[in-house]
């Protein structure tokens, strides 16, 4: 995926009046900085790793990977505690290169990572790394050897994207982009679930991610530092006061406190929230550091970032059978699984799914086209799709395993198994 970049030109400072001085307001920037960690790596089968401090552990709660090795034939790279993670070829892209990738959760396995290969990560952390294999792993239980660099991110909010207080009902999602409580699951970050009368969460869904941050505001900043996850919050561990981080399914920083403590089933969830729209900087250093107290010159640019499409590189139509894997950048039902960006899942005759593989990402997205820059402003994950929730005239984005934006729409709702699933397609060449 490549990234064409504009000028973001105004900051705007927004003020939340009810709930007054909860929420400071941060400057604004994104940027890959110093190196935080660096160095070479022998790690042994079944051990974690801490990039963010540079070190194998026996401590998994920090850790970003492990040398996961479920037999002697069967060992992977495998991301914990929300690290994400991606081949990203046979060269160094850099933190910015590792930035423009679409990672996951999805474990490598070693046999695909010879000598020289190069694996980008986002830590547990919010930290910005890459490795590269330094030596092609022998049989077990021979270790794998990597070099590594991990960079300090610096993260603060831009503009304020949307601010304000909501009375959220039971069961009802939200919206912390919009700043609404939504009757539609589609767009929302989470949902109020209520279980029973005495079991109710704060449920994050589409792919966002939150924590409790505690009971003084963090802001923007603070959020990006906090390792943020999928899982649900008991509203029992949410007094009146507390803050909670989220990172939306549209990729913003958004910080909420409650502002009441949750009364008995069914009384509201009560919050006010500040949403952050998110920038990007690079800079480079355009002297060499002298020493103490040389200061650090730097020559930087900020942008806002858009996804632009180019070319289309592939389009067409596809009649794909059961239990075949479709390559949508060649514009086909294959055979192979390797290259294929989702394959027609069939469980059973009665749950069969779109089902996306090899780090590609997907998203059900209406009933009218978005295009390359919609899907490219969508939070897709890894999630399989059932075919019962595509009719006909349904589009899905995919963000493919080569790194393409591509659309398409259901062109018949599927039939009783084993019907095929077909679609029209597009897939985009990014522009450079």
């Amino acid at each position: 995926m490549k990234i064409k970049r504009f000028m973001f030109l105004v900051i705007l400072v927004t003020v939340l009046a009810v709930f007054p001085n909860v929420f400071p307001v941060a400057a604004a920037t994104y940027s890959a900085g110093s190196v935080y960690s660096a160095g070479s790596l022998s790690i042994d089968q079944s051990f974690p790793v801490d990039l963010d401090a540079g070190a194998m552990t026996s401590n998994f709660t920090d850790a970003d990977v492990w040398y996961e090795a479920v037999s002697p034939a069967q060992r992977y790279v495998t991301p914990v505690n929300g690290a994400t993670i991606a081949k990203s070829g046979t060269s160094f892209i850099g933190a910015s290169g590792c930035a423009a990738l679409a990672l996951s959760t999805t474990k490598i396995d070693v046999n695909d990572l010879p000598a020289g290969t190069f694996v980008c990560v986002l830590t547990s952390s919010g930290r910005y790394s890459e490795f590269v294999v330094t030596e092609t792993v022998g049989v077990s239980p021979s270790p794998l050897k990597i070099a590594f660099r991990t960079w300090a991110a610096t993260y603060s909010a831009g503009s304020v994207y949307s601010a304000g207080s909501l009375s959220i009902d039971q069961s009802f999602p939200v919206d912390l982009d919009a700043g609404a409580m939504t009757s539609n699951y589609t767009d929302a970050d989470f949902w109020y679930e209520a279980v029973s009368a005495t079991q109710r969460y704060v449920t994050p869904i589409n792919g966002a991610t939150i924590a409790k941050s505690g009971t003084p505001v963090i802001g923007a900043k603070g959020c990006a530092a906090l390792a943020l996850s999928t899982t649900k919050i008991d509203v029992n561990d949410l007094p009146a006061g507390t803050f909670v981080c989220v990172l939306t399914s549209s990729g913003r920083y958004s910080e909420f406190a409650v502002t009441e403590t949750v009364g008995v089933s069914p009384s509201p969830l009560k919050i006010a929230f500040r949403t952050w729209e998110a920038i990007y900087s690079e800079f480079v250093v355009t002297s060499t550091v002298g020493v103490s107290p040389s200061p650090l010159k730097i020559a930087f640019t900020t942008w806002e970032a858009i996804y632009s499409a180019g070319s289309v590189y592939s389009a067409g139509s596809l009649s794909i059978d059961q239990s075949f894997p479709v390559d949508l950048d060649a514009g086909a039902m294959t055979s192979n699984f390797t290259d294929a960006d989702f394959w027609y899942e069939a469980a059973t005759a009665t749950h069969r799914y779109v089902t996306p593989i090899n780090g590609a990402t997907m998203r059900k997205i209406g009933t009218s086209s978005i295009g390359a820059n919609g899907c490219a402003a969508l939070a897709l994950s890894t999630n399989k799709i059932n075919v019962k929730a595509l009719p006909a005239g349904t589009y899905v984005c995919v963000l493919t395993s080569s790194g393409r934006y591509s659309e398409f729409v259901v062109t018949e709702t599927v039939g009783v198994s084993p019907s095929p699933l077909k679609i029209t397609f597009t897939t985009w060449e990014a522009d450079p």
